[in-house]
């Protein structure tokens, strides 16, 4: 494998693992909406305790999905040749 393959196969993992964590999250998310629903106490706080990681998940499933899909950017930084100084 050359470098260019490396650094592919390096994106498209950290892609998959967003894509893993955003997954994770909206499971958790599912629950603590329903457990909220289902307290009382806690249907006033259910807000506060869902936004933050609603933004989470999204956030990491759309970087998830760049890298997954293209990820030409990060690519592109971490296959890029510095010229040598000799």
């Amino acid at each position: 494998m050359n470098k260019k393959e490396v650094v592919w196969l390096v994106v498209r993992l950290i892609g998959v693992y967003l894509l893993y964590l955003a997954a994770i999250t909206s499971i958790s998310l599912i629950g603590t909406l329903l457990t909220a629903l289902q307290t009382p106490e806690l249907a006033s706080r259910s807000m506060s305790m869902f936004v933050s990681p609603a933004l989470l998940a999204v956030m990491e499933g759309i970087v998830g999905f760049y890298l997954v899909n293209t990820g030409t950017v990060l690519f592109n930084i971490l296959a890029r040749e510095e010229p040598r100084i000799d």
